[in-house]
């Protein structure tokens, strides 16, 4: 977190597909920015941000898209949500630009356990201007490699891509 300037999030999947909840946060201490604050215990949908859509593209495609619709997705958001799923099992991580706030980008990725089962969502999200499209590839590529990192660890995960 600190050598981004980005404020780093830890989400589970609640039961029932019902989002994600943010268990824990981190606030880079030397920033020039102000740091984007998304609070412990905040529910974020499963359609929103990168957090929930890594979870959302966790499921077969018909149930990720029958949890959209129940969470009020329509029919003709329905193939660009599609799409997007797809971009993100192929990837590995999620990104949304300006979908928490318009001035808000995010990146994320799911945390494994040898089962392949998602333990946790880790995320990365700052301003616009700290993190603009141009650098979203860069940012997820060190969040993957900090949570391969993390499965290499004695008696750590194994993340799955």
């Amino acid at each position: 977190v600190d050598d981004t300037g980005l404020t780093g999030l830890v989400g589970v999947p609640l039961a029932d597909d019902r989002g994600i909840v943010v268990l824990d946060r981190l606030l880079p201490r030397l920033s020039q920015h102000e740091p984007v604050i998304a609070a412990v215990g905040h529910v974020f949908p499963l359609t929103a941000l990168a957090m929930g859509k890594v979870a959302l593209a966790d499921l077969e495609q018909d149930d990720a898209l029958a949890v959209a619709a129940q969470l009020g997705h329509d029919r003709e958001s329905s193939p660009l949500l599609r799409t997007q799923l797809s971009e993100i099992r192929r990837l590995g991580y999620a990104v949304s630009l300006g979908e928490y706030a318009g001035h808000v980008n995010a990146v994320a990725a799911p945390l494994r356990d040898r089962y392949g089962e998602i333990t946790a969502v880790l995320c990365l999200m700052g301003p616009a201007s700290h993190l603009p499209p141009e650098t979203v590839t860069e940012v997820a590529g060190r969040l993957l490699a900090m949570i391969a990192a993390l499965g290499s660890q004695p008696g750590g995960l194994e993340p799955m891509a």
